[in-house]
């Protein structure tokens, strides 16, 4: 078969179907079936297998990115290396599970769609890779996003070192719907949407790109508590060059530009919202639906069916650990749960100050450490 992602033939040794905890050889498998290979090295998810002489690539599968996160560590130090070895290969296997250290704790830390998501990775860990692991507390993953555009200039001066001179005016504010509803942006790939600059005359190409690059290495940091940008939008107006501007000077302006800017844009902070989907008997509905309320959730319909009732509604995250155990004390073990990532929407400022303890001059110094 041919992988056209990475251009390499792979040689499948055998082809099952999986039966439970069994899988039997089968000879051949046709549009719709779901089978495993065996023999393949180098594919990933979302990737075509394919005839050399007729090559297609299928639409990929589009992955969200993780909302919540956990800190990890191996039960026994002599495991830490083979616990390394075990999350890359769980990332590899799930595109929207994550995995890495944290710059500032030092901590290893594991991303992904929910409680139960990151459990069941725990557990795999003990049962494919025979690593004992200790779980810490859930973090959510806020983000900061801004809600006005406005119109700036700056002018970036060098004069000691290399003499350095750079000049931009850009339009700094939210994203467009269009792009935040893109396959790009859904996935992760993009946070920054680069409109095309308006200015009159016309900048190197390469200026251009330091620009872009100088904006696009800022997504992380947030002006409110420096957390990473749910995304921005960026329009360069106008420029201006001397003898001494080069590819550094207008990435350099375009990075301080944004931190001069961002403040002004209004930036808020915004929390994933997930959609809970609860299926339970009609007499535990009220109930149910109560338990949804006190956790900020928004009914989003509720559809009667026989002897019982599907209720769906969007709920914050935040608001969610421990609702599986919650469900199934409130209906008696009798009602089910889904939990899907939906969308991030701002977080209310009551909500945000009740993070921690402090007085009015600590709310965005106490944000990061809150998140």
């Amino acid at each position: 078969m041919y992988n056209p992602r990475n251009g390499r033939r792979e040689r499948l040794t055998n082809i099952y179907q999986m039966n439970g905890g069994k899988h039997n050889a089968i000879w051949e498998i046709s549009a719709g079936d779901i089978a495993a290979l065996g023999g393949v090295k180098d594919v990933a998810t979302g990737d075509t297998l394919c005839d050399e002489t007729h090559p297609i690539v299928l639409e990929s599968i589009p992955f969200p990115e993780p909302v919540i996160a956990m800190v990890v560590e191996a039960r026994h130090s002599r495991d830490l290396d083979k616990l390394k070895e075990a999350l890359q290969y769980l990332e590899e296997e799930d595109p929207s599970f994550k995995a890495g250290e944290d710059k500032e704790s030092g901590q290893l830390l594991i991303h992904g769609m929910g409680e139960l998501h990151l459990e069941v990775m725990s557990h795999r860990l003990l049962s494919d890779f025979n690593v004992e692991v200790n779980l810490g507390r859930p973090q959510v993953n806020y983000k900061e996003r801004f809600t006005q555009t406005i119109a700036f200039e700056h002018e970036f001066v060098r004069e000691v070192g290399d003499h350095l001179y750079a000049r931009l005016r850009f339009e700094l504010g939210p994203a467009d719907q269009d792009f935040l509803e893109s396959a790009d942006f859904q996935t992760g790939r993009v946070r920054v949407q680069w409109a095309e600059p308006a200015a009159d005359g016309s900048l190197k190409p390469e200026y251009l790109e330091a620009v872009r690059r100088g904006f696009e290495s800022m997504w992380h940091v947030g002006p409110l508590a420096g957390l990473e940008m749910h995304s921005f939008k960026v329009r360069v107006r106008g420029w201006q060059t001397s003898a001494e501007s080069n590819e550094l000077a207008f990435e350099l302006c375009a990075r301080e530009g944004y931190r001069a800017a961002a403040p002004q844009c209004a930036p808020i902070l915004v929390e994933p919202v997930m959609s809970v989907e609860a299926t339970c008997p009609d007499e535990y509905t009220g109930g149910i639906m109560s338990d949804l309320n006190r956790r900020r959730g928004i009914p989003m319909g509720l559809e009667p069916r026989v002897n019982h009732s599907v209720i769906r509604a969007h709920v914050p995250l935040s608001e969610l650990f421990g609702y599986a155990g919650q469900v199934r004390n409130l209906s008696s073990g009798r009602a089910l749960a889904s939990i899907t990532f939906s969308h991030y929407a701002a977080v209310p400022e009551g909500e945000a100050r009740g993070c921690w303890s402090g007085g009015e001059d600590n709310y965005y110094s106490s944000l990061r450490e809150c998140c």
